[in-house]
């Protein structure tokens, strides 16, 4: 495969011949797909159509029979009423089946107890064998008709139906019909009183024989469904068992209701059979399109092979040009053909470039010459920018000492403390801020707690949003370690909004990430929000610090607890966050399955 694709890349005769090939390629599979497209459609709506009309056809073929069925029952029907005798019911059974060679069998049931000397039940049933009839009474407690579709639908709607298919377990023959469909029609008096019913079967077997004798394709069938879309009967070749078994993906289906009931009949045609025609069409032109491209493409390779030999007598010419010896000419020549400008034009080329390549040669020189004072201009420009450096670091000393100075006579007149240095000073100055807001955090705690012990609620009137808390509570909060700990304020991307008390959640905020601060040495402090639900949201506090242990994670919101006794505060900051979080409806938790330090979460409603 690699030895042919480099002589592709190689001969350009090849290349272009191939690709002629491969546009008439593209062109014929998009013009003959069009035709097939439109083929295959045109012959699948022309299979439709005649399916449709022998399905029509069919149809109407079962309509007659069925209502050859009818008519007999009805004539027969007046014939009962006039001779309501157990022998000639007998009889009247046998004429039925005798003179309706459709009729696999014949049953005239009575009400109960209407023939009185013939006992309970009783019914004269005529059925067909292959070359006798058998006629007998039935009706008994193995046999109690009343309870039975055929008998029952009728009396209880009062008018005759086709009833959905049994197994007909009392065949008088021995023979195995397997299932019927029975005409049953209810035996109605002058006075309008029901008497009986007159059954009139047909097997299932022999309706597949009529259905199976008009078929559209070889391996095409017809299926009659009942009401619930279960098969009735089936021409297919295969049998009963696998009438259900249609694939409808890979055969066309075309269903029809049979009339004076609730059954449909459908036609089965396999696809193979609808398109064979069109399949065998198909393979014929595809291997003459096949064949008709091979010949297109010898006959372009061939064609434009003997056109590029000229241009490969120029392509050793100028390879010259290719390794470099741009100072060996190439000869003009006097076609006039595309070929001879190419050649002429190549020739020019190659002077033009000889000309080029000594100025080039000559510009390098120069360059070279350039680069070297270019290179010393540099030298020189890093040695004047180090010296710059030197000169604006020793300007900045000068500048800074004195205004450290300054800024500290200034620091020791406010605070009357002229002897400490500037560090000192510095230090003091902001242990002394942060000292002063741990004495304000604890005071203002000690009055909280005292405020709220009594309180049964809070207002909860102040909209806003959770993210603007999350800002605000950091701006609240003195961090002692702020060099070596990172604060990180995860906000969500929709702002969710709150109606609460400013005041209550920006100090439960502002606590916790005090806390955080005050046992996070190094690493870093988050404080964020989410939404929990249409009713809560949460903020939460986390850290990266010592954590608390398993033992004390139930005990850290007592009051007066501190479990490092030599830390700062009075033990009231996270009591005073739960009774705050309580106050505004929500709750205050530690996140027991945080392991990285602590992670405290407040659930607050929206």
């Amino acid at each position: 495969m690699n030895i042919i694709a480099r002589q592709i890349r190689r001969k350009f005769a090849l290349r272009l011949s191939l690709s002629i090939v491969v546009i008439a390629t593209i062109v014929f599979m998009v013009a003959i797909g069009e035709l097939f497209h439109r083929s295959r459609t045109a012959t699948r709506e022309a299979a439709i159509s005649q399916a449709t009309q022998v399905l029509s056809n069919v149809t109407q073929h079962m309509t007659a029979l069925m209502s050859e069925v009818e008519v007999a029952s009805r004539n027969t029907e007046w014939q009962v009423l006039e001779n309501l005798r157990p022998d000639a019911l007998l009889q009247l059974s046998r004429s039925m089946v005798e003179l309706n060679p459709i009729l696999d069998g014949c049953s005239i049931a009575m009400e109960p107890y209407f023939f009185k000397d013939q006992g309970k039940l009783f019914s004269a049933y005529s059925s067909r064998s292959e070359h006798h009839i058998e006629t007998e009474q039935e009706g008994n407690d193995s046999y109690y008709y009343p309870g039975m579709d055929w008998y029952s639908l009728p009396m209880l709607r009062g008018k005759a139906l086709w009833i959905d298919p049994f197994a007909d377990s009392n065949d008088l023959t021995g023979n195995n019909r397997g299932l019927i469909i029975s005409y049953c029609k209810p035996l109605v008096t002058a006075e309008g009183q029901s008497i009986g019913v007159i059954s009139s079967d047909i097997s299932l077997r022999k309706l597949a024989q009529e259905l199976s004798e008009e078929r559209l394709y070889p391996e095409s069938y017809f299926v009659l469904f009942d009401s619930r879309g279960k098969t009735i009967a089936t021409s297919r070749a295969d049998g009963d068992d696998k009438a259900d078994d249609i694939d409808y993906g890979r055969c066309l289906v075309i269903r029809n209701q049979v009339p004076h009931t609730d059954w449909q009949i459908a036609i089965v045609c396999p696809k193979n059979d609808i398109f064979k025609g069109y399949y065998q069409l198909v393979y014929i032109v595809v291997t003459i399109i096949i064949f008709g491209l091979l010949l297109l493409w010898t006959f372009c390779y061939f064609v434009v092979k003997h056109n590029v030999n000229r241009l490969q007598m120029l392509a050793a010419t100028t390879q010259n040009l290719a390794d470099g010896r741009f100072d060996t000419p190439i000869p003009q020549t006097r076609r006039k053909d595309d070929v001879g400008q190419l050649q002429n034009s190549f020739a020019a080329m190659q002077t033009s470039l000889a000309d080029y390549v000594a100025n080039l040669e000559r510009m390098k020189a120069e360059l070279k010459q350039g680069n070297r004072e270019l290179m010393e201009a540099k030298r020189l420009a890093e040695a004047s920018d180090k010296r710059k450096s030197a000169f604006i670091q020793d300007m900045s000393h000068q500048i800074r000492t004195p205004l450290n100075i300054i800024n500290g006579f200034a620091q020791i007149l406010r605070e009357s403390h002229r002897e400490m240095s500037e560090e000192e000073r510095l230090m003091l100055s902001r242990d002394m801020q942060y000292n002063s807001y741990i004495i304000s955090t604890i005071i203002d705690n000690w009055r909280m707690t005292s405020d709220l012990d009594k309180a049964k609620d809070l207002p909860r009137k102040d909209m806003l949003t959770a993210n603007t808390l999350c800002h605000e509570a950091v701006g609240n909060v003195l961090f002692k370690n702020r060099d070596d700990v990172i604060l990180n304020i995860e906000t969500s991307e929709r702002d969710i909004r709150l109606t609460t008390n400013k005041q209550g959640v920006l100090k439960i905020l502002s606590e916790l990430l005090h806390n955080a601060d005050k046992f996070t040495t190094e690493g870093t402090i988050t404080i964020g929000c989410k939404q929990l639900n249409t009713r809560f949201m949460a903020f939460y506090v986390e850290d990266t610090g010592c954590g608390i242990a398993s033992d004390d994670q139930e005990r850290v919101f007592e009051p007066f607890l501190k479990l490092d006794e030599f830390s700062e505060g009075l033990g009231l900051g996270l009591p005073l966050c739960r009774r705050l979080a309580t106050l505004l409806k929500g709750e205050i938790v530690l996140d027991t399955l945080y392991s990285g330090g602590a992670r405290f979460l407040l659930k607050l409603p929206i």
